[in-house]
């Protein structure tokens, strides 16, 4: 996909920087295993809200040795009763484990948590209750599978699928996430709500006021009942649209849900959904603004061309640059600017880079950058204003602590 395979990673007589050979092989990796589980109906957003409510019948089996085959997870755990389904990617190191029924998938892990398979112990965790987008088609779907693979003529295997994978499939699903996400001001933060809301009722006494985008309610785990969750009360409302959020200030407000009235205010924290994406993304800016991006999170032993690089593999660059400390050192920041020269190009980079791509051990975290409020001369003139506000005039110290809070926004059409 980006021309790294396993070859050239231990290639040890290549001039090509092992870094960023390993940064695109990771990055290959991530987008194979993505584009898998979004096929077999995994929501990948259910995995970033850590204290959401979690299933009693589908589990997550880590910590497997390498090569293990969905087959010897469906024998393992069809001990304990009927198994739905198993989702496992092709590296064969994690897979997701669907029972039928709560009490033969709660005798599963019971037995199997910390017990050895293959020399290795099993981590055994119940995976959120929203996991898969869609239920299986039928419950003996597995049983069918297991056939099938027996013939001469079986079909391709699940590894030799996602060795097949294209990302252009999936550059295509990342975009249109970038399209469908609300618009800012839209998220309302929701106080006094009953102890036995739900969320899909909470949607629905929101949805009147205009489409609903996500629904929250806040929760806290229980020290007195481990694996079970609190809910405090409040949560969070966010709309598609701003004045459907406004609409539902004015209407809403003290409109009594499950005998309390609820309490509403617009919110600045970008929580919800949206912050699901901000995780999922590992970014700020989730919607493209320009064809420049900010790049954060850069490990000092990186270099200028290793940062080339690793974003000329998408496409033609214009510039990259990495601001130098003040004091003189020589060193960079740890931030930079990476500008292409169609915007096609570079949100093939941010889809596929922004997920979880490491260099030097260090995840790259990026963000889109707002050509006019990340110019050179937008940033002067907040920071000249900055300096202006009021009578006082701001000691050296404070200064170049003001300066230095403007460039780690993004000095970085100069280069």
């Amino acid at each position: 996909m980006y021309d790294t395979t396993k070859q050239d990673l231990f290639d040890a007589q290549s001039k090509e920087s092992i870094a960023v050979r390993m940064a695109l092989g990771e990055t290959q990796l991530v987008i194979q295993t993505r584009k898998f589980l979004l096929e077999n109906g995994v929501d990948l957003d259910s995995f970033s809200e850590p204290l959401s409510e979690r299933s009693k019948i589908v589990i997550l089996v880590k910590n497997l040795p390498a090569a293990t085959s969905d087959d010897e997870i469906l024998k393992l755990f069809s001990k304990f009763g009927l198994v739905k389904r198993v989702v496992m990617p092709y590296s064969g190191i994690t897979a997701i484990v669907e029972f039928s029924d709560p009490t033969e998938a709660n005798r599963a892990f019971k037995s199997l948590a910390y017990s050895k398979f293959k020399n290795m112990p099993l981590y055994l965790e119940w995976a959120p209750i929203k996991v898969f987008k869609t239920p299986d088609e039928s419950t003996d779907s597995l049983e069918k599978d297991k056939d099938s693979n027996d013939k001469p003529d079986a079909s391709i295997s699940a590894q030799d699928k996602a060795q097949d994978l294209k990302s252009d499939d999936y550059e295509e699903q990342s975009e249109d996430d970038n399209d469908n996400q609300p618009e800012d001001e839209t998220l309302l933060f929701v106080k006094n709500l009953p102890s036995e809301t739900s969320e899909e009722a909470l949607k629905k006494h929101f949805e009147r006021c205009g489409q609903v985008h996500s629904t929250t309610i806040s929760k806290k785990k229980d020290l007195k009942n481990p694996g079970t969750l609190i809910p405090l009360g409040y949560g969070f409302v966010q709309y598609k649209r701003k004045a459907d959020c406004q609409k539902a200030m004015k209407l809403l407000q003290l409109s009594v849900f499950n005998g309390q009235k609820l309490e509403l205010k617009i919110s600045n924290r970008t929580i919800s959904q949206n912050s699901l994406n901000v995780k999922k993304k590992g970014t700020k800016r989730t919607k493209q603004m320009s064809s420049k991006m900010i790049v954060r999170n850069i490990p000092f032993e990186a270099t200028k061309k290793e940062i080339e690089k690793l974003f000329r593999t998408f496409g033609e660059l214009k510039f990259v640059r990495l601001p130098l400390k003040v004091n003189g050192g020589g060193n960079h920041r740890g931030f930079g600017f990476v500008d292409f020269v169609t915007r096609q190009d570079a949100k093939k980079a941010f889809n596929a880079l922004c997920h979880s791509t490491h260099l030097y051990g260090r995840k790259l975290v990026l963000e889109w950058a707002n050509t006019e409020e990340d110019s050179v001369e937008s940033l002067r003139r907040k920071t000249l204003e900055h300096f202006h506000e009021g009578n006082t005039v701001p000691s050296k110290r404070l200064r170049k602590e003001a300066i230095l809070e403007q460039m780690e926004h993004g000095f970085g059409d100069d280069s």
